[in-house]
């Protein structure tokens, strides 16, 4: 049986995944709200280190330290940010199907 507190952060990290997801659908610039969008994975790399996820982690850290890169820009980063959030959103439907 899993615990409260890890139901808890997997609905999270699912609603950041969707969240962040709609933020790239919708074409705006990721760049203008960058903080806010580290905060999201600094949230979801600190969850998933506390249940021992460290693909998910590492993903998440990966993109939490891209978006606080001084000289980040869209047009040049946006790939990278793209490819780790695949990964990430990869790990999180394997993490979901499993809870």
């Amino acid at each position: 049986m899993q615990s409260k507190a890890y139901k808890v952060f997997c609905e999270e990290f699912q609603r950041h995944i969707e969240e962040f997801q709609a933020q790239l659908d919708s074409g705006q610039d990721i760049a203008t709200e960058r903080r806010k969008h580290s905060a999201r994975f600094h949230t979801i790399r600190g969850g998933s280190g506390f249940f021992g996820l460290s693909v998910v982690s590492q993903l998440s850290g990966a993109l939490e330290d891209l978006l606080l890169e001084e000289g980040f820009s869209s047009e040049n980063d946006l790939p990278k940010v793209k490819s780790y959030f695949e990964s990430l959103k990869l790990e999180a439907q394997k993490l979901l199907e499993n809870s």
